[in-house]
């Protein structure tokens, strides 16, 4: 996950989320195509994450009901 590094360096410079920004959405989403893809993102972001205050929400569900694929969605967000 080398776009975790670089994710996580973008919100750093953000400033922190309140509820004003918190409306406008989370700092960064990130899209897999599988749980366990989904699940080794979070794994390591966590990892490199660890000394931040950041927060970290794993969301799984289905696209389209038609579809197999199962899209995550991991949100990190910078908070006060």
């Amino acid at each position: 996950a080398a776009f975790v590094i670089p994710m996580l360096c973008y919100i750093m410079k953000q400033p922190p989320m309140d509820e004003k920004k918190a409306a406008d959405g989370p700092y960064a989403v990130v899209l897999a195509p599988t749980r366990e893809l989904a699940q080794q993102i979070e794994e390591e972001t966590i990892k490199l994450a660890k000394y931040t205050d950041f927060r970290l929400v794993l969301h799984m569900g289905i696209l389209f009901w038609t579809c197999c694929l199962c899209l995550v969605i991991v949100v990190v967000d910078h908070i006060q």
